[in-house]
């Protein structure tokens, strides 16, 4: 599989507090795959459930690491916007919703340094406002720069991930967005943002609807996986669901012998192959998929061949290799 295949290549960046605060040079890198979301991740909060149950979750999740709010002396907000040399004429929609909610956080926690993490952009339009199809989503890959000549609305916008010293600073954000659907941009961001060693206490929107899981988790005795699809820790809930749709649809083509386990060892090799996973997917992607395969929208058979056919497409966003070996060079003291 594509996530073991570099597995050893992503261990050597090391890990928070480890091995990467003792390098000479780090160096801000793209991941080569999504990796899931983690086990404990918060629940994503709409602003209009209060900001003060916002904070708790922002506390709690210092409590994990043996911190307090009190001790932390900064937090970033970072959010998904676009490059503004690559896209000058993009509107950010988001600019009104960061103030209120700089505001909002400021005034509960003024002790906090709260900074608007302008500097990290995105360097791809990967159009998900016109397409938001389960493929399309799953296969688009983002790409973010730290734009050091991008200023925040207050100071200018260093290296935020790098110490005057070169090495990694481990901050710490809070991710937020105007809208939240699948939750695609959000696992995203989360992702670069934690493979540069940040840490994402928070996901805070004006409509969250689904990195958090609001519909119904159907239950499937019928449905028996083993191996990791089986593994709580790695398991988001939703994998019997797909399972048990993927079998029902392969009943009608190609793939009619196939098992629900076998469906989705079958799902998971196709999405490895462009540097995705299931134990990667949101719920929101979960249950777009289940929808759309529900509905007939789309058929099993047609969702694993249309991923196959996107590794082959020369207009793809490319996996970013390159990044991984210039951590490899950098990461040895």
């Amino acid at each position: 599989m594509l996530e073991n295949l570099f597995q050893s290549l992503i261990t050597l960046v090391g890990s928070r507090g480890g091995a990467q605060e003792k390098c000479k040079d780090f160096i801000v890198t793209n991941p080569l795959i999504r990796q899931g979301i983690r086990p404990d991740f918060p629940p994503s909060l709409n602003i209009g459930n209060g900001i003060g149950a916002f904070v708790e979750l922002v506390e709690d999740e210092l409590k994990k690491e043996g911190s307090r709010l009190q001790d932390i002396k900064s937090i970033y907000i970072a959010y998904p916007h676009k490059h503004p040399e690559i896209f000058p004429a993009h509107r950010d929609p988001n600019s009104d919703d960061l103030l209120l909610f700089k505001r909002v956080l400021e005034d509960q926690c003024p002790q906090i340094d709260w900074r608007i993490a302008t500097s990290i952009v995105e360097t791809v339009n990967l159009g998900r406002s016109n397409n938001q199809g389960s493929v399309h989503a799953l296969t688009g890959k983002q790409v973010y720069e730290v734009y050091e000549k991008e200023k925040s609305f207050e100071t200018p916008a260093p290296n935020l991930f790098v110490t005057s010293k070169g090495e990694c600073s481990n901050p710490y954000f809070i991710v937020a967005d105007h809208m939240i659907d699948q939750g695609t941009t959000m696992a995203n961001l989360i992702n670069f943002l934690e493979h540069n060693e940040g840490k994402v206490l928070g996901v805070l929107s004006n409509t969250c609807k689904m990195l958090a899981q609001e519909d119904t988790l159907y239950c499937c005795p019928e449905v028996s996986l083993s191996g990791e699809f089986a593994n709580p820790s790695r398991n988001i809930g939703r994998l019997p669901e797909l399972a048990r749709m993927f079998s029902s649809s392969a009943k009608l083509h190609q793939y009619k012998h196939k098992t629900p386990q076998e469906c989705m060892e079958v799902f998971e090799r196709a999405l490895n192959e462009v540097g995705h996973s299931v134990f990667a997917l949101t719920d929101g992607e979960c249950i777009k998929l289940i929808r759309e395969v529900e509905t007939d929208k789309t058929s099993f058979p047609a969702l694993v061949s249309s991923l196959y056919a996107h590794k082959s497409d020369p207009h793809s966003p490319p996996i970013a290799v390159l990044d991984v070996i210039s951590v490899l060079k950098h990461s040895i003291v």
